[in-house]
């Protein structure tokens, strides 16, 4: 729909009719699934720890591709700093919109160095290095746009949780800083390009 242009405000694609229905979208399993083997992968016996940092770097960056995820559609989601128990009490509060951008740019920031640039064909669909920086680079460029980086908040109940509630021009040169790392990264590495 999108290429055709025939995509408008009126056309719904979501089980409920929206584009993105918080409660029935995935983005917290996998966050669970990559809390649960952080915690759990220094147990496995006689592990290469080299790969094993690789694991652990490749479960956050599934986590911060997730969040990105919300990002993009609820803004400031509440942020989880371990594997959620059926046991425990379930009271998470929101973060807003810049404590979640943070979060994710950590994320990617905390992968990154464990990370390979590339990968093999046989191991086609790994997280890599280039995708951690990538991602920090894109969201760091959503952030900063003026929908969200703005003295004028992008629609009347926009907030803390939707947007920056303030314009700051620190936040394009924290993307540009993003872009020159990766651009640096990819002419010291190669194998992406256009």
């Amino acid at each position: 729909l999108y290429y055709t242009g025939a995509l408008n405000a009126n056309i719904s694609t979501g089980a409920g009719g929206e584009t993105y229905r918080f409660g029935s979208e995935k983005d917290y399993t996998a966050i669970r699934y990559a809390w649960l083997f952080l915690e759990n992968a220094d147990r496995v016996p006689d592990a290469d720890p080299a790969l094993l940092a690789q694991k652990k770097a490749e479960a956050k960056v599934c986590m911060a591709i997730a969040y990105a995820h919300m990002l993009r559609y609820v803004g400031g989601v509440p942020l989880l700093d371990h594997a959620v128990q059926t046991d425990e009490k379930m009271y998470y509060p929101r973060n807003t919109f810049a404590e979640t951008v943070d979060f994710i740019v950590q994320l990617c920031d905390e992968a990154a160095p464990d990370l390979p640039w590339s990968v093999s064909a046989t191991d086609d669909g790994r997280m890599t290095r280039a995708a951690a920086l990538g991602l920090k680079l894109r969201i760091l460029c959503f952030a900063a746009s003026p929908t969200f980086n703005s003295d004028k908040p992008w629609r009347s109940d926009a907030d803390e949780y939707t947007c920056y509630t303030n314009y700051s021009a620190d936040r394009w040169q924290r993307a540009k800083d993003a872009a020159d790392e990766f651009m640096k990264q990819q002419l010291a590495n190669g194998y992406y390009a256009l």
